[in-house]
């Protein structure tokens, strides 16, 4: 027989009070239970949804925090955007700008 994949994973639907539906993941970490949200159904398929539960709960079952690592890689690309826009910043002055604020 084929290996089930089972819901033990910790894959749901959630439908809030609007009728908006999202595929969610929870499960226990370090005694408590955390909760996010996967993503929209009009964004994955249910296959897609149990694969990324998959991939939550394999972090989950080394000890690591899904949520705080994509907090971190949040933290990441937005220092990363903003590096970049200072070094552009730092490409467009022109000599006559760096000698105007030389003279002053």
């Amino acid at each position: 027989a084929a290996k089930d994949k089972s819901p033990t994973i910790g894959v749901g639907l959630r439908v809030t009070s609007t009728g908006a539906k999202s595929y969610i993941f929870e499960t226990s970490l370090n005694n408590k239970t955390i909760r996010m949200t996967i993503g929209d159904v009009s964004n994955y398929s249910i296959v897609k949804a149990r694969d990324e539960a998959i991939s939550l709960k394999a972090m989950t079952n080394k000890g690591i925090d899904p949520r705080q690592v994509i907090a971190a890689a949040i933290v990441a690309k937005e220092a990363e955007a903003a590096a970049l826009v200072t070094l552009e910043s730092r490409e467009s002055v022109t000599l006559s700008m760096a000698w105007d604020e030389y003279l002053k």
